[in-house]
């Protein structure tokens, strides 16, 4: 009876051994196998610019690059199941016009896709008023030449009103 139930226990054990493994290989990577998939179709920003991201499944490194200089992307992470995030950064558009580029994404020789990237027009600045002509005797840049007193001489008599709105005494 004891040999059949240690026979028994050891043919479990090693049916549980066995049932374990399995020919599926998933480390929790994407497999070399599939297709690649871009996570935008397409990315769009206002005239003040600024930053978004994206991203890339493959199973490979993909090469993520921009065709303008006020379109930058620069890479961000990998996650363990092979998402590659990337940031674009968009400058300010001081043009009037909208601007376009596009971010390829390669993976290997056999994927390419392309991400076009819009920006908005700026606002046109206005053109300057004409300065205005100062007159006879207003110079701002010229250095003040009169003393107090002369200048106490061309101002005259004024009144100061400034403690005429306070209480008199008892009365508050």
């Amino acid at each position: 009876m004891k040999r059949q139930l240690t026979s028994l226990l050891t043919l479990a054990l090693v049916f549980l051994c066995l049932s374990a493994c399995s020919k599926n290989n998933d480390n929790g990577s994407t497999p070399q196998g599939v297709d690649p998939v871009v996570g935008v179709k397409s990315l769009s920003f206002t005239a003040d610019g600024g930053e978004t991201s994206f991203g890339v499944v493959a199973g490979t490194d993909p090469v993520v690059q921009s065709d303008a200089a006020w379109c930058t992307v620069s890479f961000k992470n990998k996650t363990d199941r092979g998402t590659y995030a990337y940031q674009v950064t968009a400058q300010a558009n001081s043009e009037t016009v909208e601007r376009r580029c596009a971010i390829t994404v390669r993976v290997g020789s056999s994927f390419s896709a392309s991400i076009p990237v819009t920006q908005a027009a700026g606002q046109k600045k206005p053109e300057p008023g004409p300065t205005p002509t100062p007159g006879p005797g207003e110079n701002p840049d010229a250095p003040m030449t009169d003393t107090a007193a002369s200048l106490a001489a061309k101002m005259g008599l004024g009144v100061n009103i400034g403690n005429t709105m306070e209480c008199p005494q008892g009365e508050g």
